[in-house]
């Protein structure tokens, strides 16, 4: 499983509402969000790409993006003897999107 979280500063009032991409479309059908977190469930190769969160309030617009590459495998465990790829997903991951 992935888990993506927008963070904004705290005490914003009103909250903002968030949206979220992939690749500047629609979230994997496994996706499902929660408040400002994408929580992508049993993530395949072709849940991979550039998600983007936008944090919209009255106070106006703000986006993040971040890089997911899921390298298939046979679930969670251990990294490679040799470690895994730079943005790579090897078992779960969680990823914080900040606006500060």
């Amino acid at each position: 499983d992935v888990i993506l979280t927008c963070m904004t500063q705290e005490g914003i009032v009103p909250e903002p509402t968030y949206t979220w991409q992939l690749d500047g479309g629609q979230v994997p059908a496994s996706a499902q969000r929660y408040n400002n977190q994408l929580k992508i469930f049993s993530a395949q190769v072709e849940d991979s790409g550039t998600y983007t969160c936008t944090a919209e309030s009255e106070f106006g617009t703000s986006q993040r993006e971040v890089v997911i590459e899921i390298i298939p495998g046979e679930g969670p465990g251990p990294a490679p003897q040799g470690g895994a790829p730079v943005g790579s997903v090897v078992g779960g991951v969680v990823a914080a999107l900040a606006f500060l």
